[in-house]
């Protein structure tokens, strides 16, 4: 057998890699369904929580299911590409540009939900609107929307960063392998 040839024999370890990513694949497939039909019920209480809010006039319900609403279709974006990319794994492919891909697509989403829910506390808490007068309530609110930011928008950088490394380290060893 050559060097470059691959061996026909499989690899107990991507057996293993193969195994688990098929357990991971299934958590991840069934909660993305999970969200998809929490997203359905949140669509179809909007209309009666916008009649019950004309009637009662409180349009905080209103906002606060448009808010889940967009914080649902996020999480499940993100269960999904998760999905995908154990799908992949459970196949055996560890360093394809599928794998980058759906890894990078992780990473946005996680940041967009850091975001989104930064802006949402912001939103909920009354920034916009509120008069707080005490310096520790404004700390405490500031407080909660900091560790909203570093516990979504740190991990979708290092995300990003691994896909990224992912992607430079297959572009190194496909130059490697051409110029044997």
């Amino acid at each position: 057998m050559n060097a470059d040839e691959i061996s026909p024999k499989t690899n107990p370890r991507l057996k293993r890699i193969q195994k688990i990513s098929a357990y991971f694949r299934t958590l991840f497939f069934v909660s993305a369904l999970l969200f998809v039909v929490i997203g359905v019920v949140e669509i179809i209480e909007l209309p009666i929580l916008h009649i019950s809010d004309l009637a009662h006039s409180n349009p905080s319900r209103f906002r606060d299911a448009i808010f889940m609403g967009v914080s649902i279709i996020c999480w499940t974006a993100e269960t999904w590409f998760a999905y995908k990319l154990f799908f992949f794994y459970a196949r055996g492919d560890l360093f394809t540009p599928e794998i980058v891909r759906y890894l990078r697509r992780i990473g946005y989403v996680s940041i967009l939900i850091g975001f989104w829910s930064a802006f949402k506390l912001y939103f909920l808490f009354g920034f916009l609107g509120d008069n707080p007068s005490a310096a520790g309530a404004i700390a405490a609110k500031f407080g909660v929307i900091l560790v909203q930011l570093v516990f979504s928008i740190v991990p979708g950088f290092v995300t990003i960063f691994i896909a990224w490394v992912m992607d430079e380290g297959r572009k190194i060893q496909e130059e490697q392998e051409l110029t044997v």
